[in-house]
């Protein structure tokens, strides 16, 4: 994941996790910050999932994410279908920046 996308999907999860907290509805959510997103690939990336919800009420977030790889990685997509169904995703979401920092620095150890 290059530098700058994880960048965004730190503060992305951050913001997430605190807006669902703080009982913004999880389209809502997505709206605004997809509105706020400086990174063309992850607000475009957005935008379809949020299409994705006004076409089908019944999707879930993690089936929607998984349309994006590139941005979204099997482990994100994991934590976010765990918080779905345990209903704690506002929880779960909030550990996915310190997973992106982590994977980070592993990669920069390998070199």
């Amino acid at each position: 994941m290059e530098k700058n996308l994880s960048d965004d999907l730190v503060l992305f999860f951050s913001k997430f996790s605190v807006m669902l907290s703080n009982g913004i509805p999880l389209i809502k959510t997505l709206e605004n910050l997809e509105k706020e997103s400086t990174n063309e690939i992850l607000s475009q990336a957005l935008k379809q999932i949020i299409n994705g919800f006004n076409s089908d009420k019944s999707k879930h977030l993690s089936d929607l994410m998984q349309q994006f790889p590139n941005i979204f990685d099997k482990h994100i997509i994991r934590l976010i279908k765990v918080g779905e169904e345990i209903g704690l995703l506002d929880l779960i979401s909030g550990n996915i920046p310190e997973y992106i920092l982590f994977s980070r620095l592993e990669e920069w150890k390998k070199g």
